[in-house]
């Protein structure tokens, strides 16, 4: 109908149109409908906890004109040309598309599988609602979906609202959703679904004719990475992670200490044999912490990582990484 549609595309770091990426579709809330491109104002807690596997993904979010709900026949209809436009035009791993959304994104989330269950590998509605008779359609797609049991904006008791999509999906055989049920939370399921380290290794896990189903590897935080860029060990090579009062002179500072698995200090081991001086480099998500070279065979199967932390900014490290330590 001649009508148009602004959006937010972001490649992934280091574009290779010869390497095939997975994609991810955001749908925004009901606030957010325009043409001024204001579509991303939610995002912060997903690009400050999870920034290193989004930025794996070709990010696009379409910018709804009518507060619609992302109707099937309306702006959902133009959501779902864009993302084929998207497929079309860039380099797509077709069996790794994701969508999620919030609120009235939510809903346009729930529309859009509901119309196209085989085009996505998985799904994730937040504070969302949608039509528990067609369930029978939802049965074979991964799905973790996000409701406050507070929330009366998209009200957590209607009858389309996630725990009746869930009870729905259910009864029809599904045994693919993940229901996080927020006790206490208002409209804002969104922050805690976006700060999920483990809802985003949950989505980019999954893959379709494959892999789909509930069972996921948490993706890594810390990550020791040698001179080639092979990840030789993370957090998950250690049973305990610590912090100490730092060794240098700024008084700031905290030392990082892993604990390292059997197994662990074997990797980084034959890893520091095989370096042959090249340096390592130690990432936290996206953040590159440190580079370092290996002079001699690890001993015992503690890694220390000198002064990387301020004494008010490590709390929230630790926190994270003893959420992945030890787990696959």
């Amino acid at each position: 109908n001649n009508k148009q549609m602004t959006y937010s595309l972001r490649l992934p770091t280091n574009y290779d149109e010869n390497k095939k990426y997975p994609v991810l579709m955001f749908l925004h809330g009901i606030n957010n409908t325009g043409t001024d491109g204001n579509t991303l104002v939610h995002l912060p807690p997903l690009y400050q906890n999870n920034a290193d596997i989004v930025n794996k993904a070709i990010f696009v979010s379409p910018q709804a004109t009518d507060k619609d709900l992302w109707a099937s026949n309306g702006t959902g209809a133009m959501a779902y040309g864009l993302l084929q436009k998207i497929e079309k035009e860039y380099s797509v791993d077709k069996n790794r598309i994701y969508i999620m959304g919030l609120s009235m994104g939510g809903i346009g989330t729930w529309y859009m599988i509901q119309d196209h269950p085989d085009h996505f590998a998985a799904a994730s509605p937040i504070c969302g609602m949608g039509d528990p008779t067609r369930a029978k359609d939802l049965v074979n797609i991964p799905i973790w979906a996000w409701h406050g049991t507070a929330d009366t904006t998209v009200d957590y008791n209607w009858g389309g609202a996630t725990p009746f999509m869930y009870d729905a999906i259910t009864k029809a055989g599904g045994k693919m959703m993940i229901f996080s049920k927020l006790d206490g939370v208002g409209h804002d399921a969104w922050t805690p679904a976006f700060s999920s380290r483990a809802h985003l290794s949950w989505m980019f896990s999954q893959v379709k004719g494959s892999h789909q189903d509930k069972t996921y590897s948490m993706i890594p935080y810390l990550t020791i990475v040698d001179s080639n860029g092979k990840v030789v060990i993370s957090e998950k090579d250690a049973d305990t992670v610590r912090t100490r009062e730092g060794t240098g002179q700024d008084t700031t500072k905290r030392d990082l200490m892993l604990y390292l698995t059997k197994d662990g200090n074997k990797k980084l081991s034959a890893a520091y044999e095989k370096s042959g001086g090249k340096p390592f480099t130690v990432y936290f998500g996206n953040k590159q912490i440190l580079t370092f070279k290996a002079t001699k065979k690890t001993e015992g199967q503690v890694l220390v990582i000198r002064d990387v932390f301020t004494e008010t900014g490590y709390t929230k490290y630790i926190q994270k990484l003893n959420n992945t330590v030890g787990k696959n």
